[in-house]
């Protein structure tokens, strides 16, 4: 049977590579290729926050659904996500609503799914949010200029605002504070994973080993 070759991540994911070396990717994609997508341990998390924020579900409950599945480590990794989550939701308030989507097509081998955890209103603009939750690496400046960069060229209309809450710093990056040549650095960083990607593909085919479908690669807590 036919398998894809063509790599979707989640901006998360994304992001989480801007802050890795060029070796440690390649080694992570030649994985993916040759045993295929992994559990997404973060969708518990993601599961809980919009069950929170749009159905009103108590913040016992949301921890239940953080918590479900995966090793004891994950359980407590999403748990903790969503306690973070729930000091900044406490200090704000906001006008929640249901999130956009879309995705950003780099070429025929790379795309970016953008699928933010929540949005809120505020002053007219409709303020999308993506959520950080991963130990390692840390989230630096570059991986939030490139994401947000993204964000904004995907979802394009005018009255969108961006925003990457990191759970592990308990800190809110909005796109008014982004660098003057992030659309630059996130069109380096795109470059970056697609060469990679590309030259994994290769080196697995090359061994004869068929591809398995890497069309969606989570971020997994590390």
């Amino acid at each position: 049977m036919a398998q894809k070759s063509k790599l979707t991540l989640a901006l998360c994911t994304f992001m989480k590579h801007v802050g890795q070396t060029d070796r440690a990717i390649a080694g992570q994609f030649s994985r993916r290729l040759r045993s295929g997508s992994g559990y997404d341990y973060f969708g518990n998390l993601k599961e809980a926050i919009r069950k929170f924020l749009l159905d009103g579900i108590s913040h016992e409950d949301a921890v239940v659904i953080a918590e479900k599945n995966g090793r004891l480590s994950q359980r407590l990794h999403s748990r903790q996500g969503f306690e973070a989550f729930a000091k900044l939701f406490a200090a704000s308030s906001h006008k929640w609503i249901a999130p956009s989507g879309g995705e950003l097509n780099f070429s025929s081998d790379l795309a970016i799914k953008i699928s933010p955890e929540m949005a809120f209103q505020e002053g007219g603009k409709t303020v999308q949010i993506a959520i950080w939750n991963t130990n390692s690496p840390e989230l630096k400046k570059r991986a939030v200029d490139a994401g947000l960069s993204i964000m904004r060229s995907t979802l394009t209309e005018e009255k969108f605002g961006f925003q990457v809450w990191d759970l592990k710093k308990s800190t809110i990056h909005d796109i008014s504070q982004v660098a003057p040549n992030a659309d630059a650095i996130a069109q380096l960083e795109l470059k970056r994973m697609h060469d990679l990607w590309v030259t994994a593909r290769t080196s697995v085919r090359s061994q004869d080993q068929p591809l398995a479908d890497g069309s969606e690669l989570p971020a997994l807590p590390r």
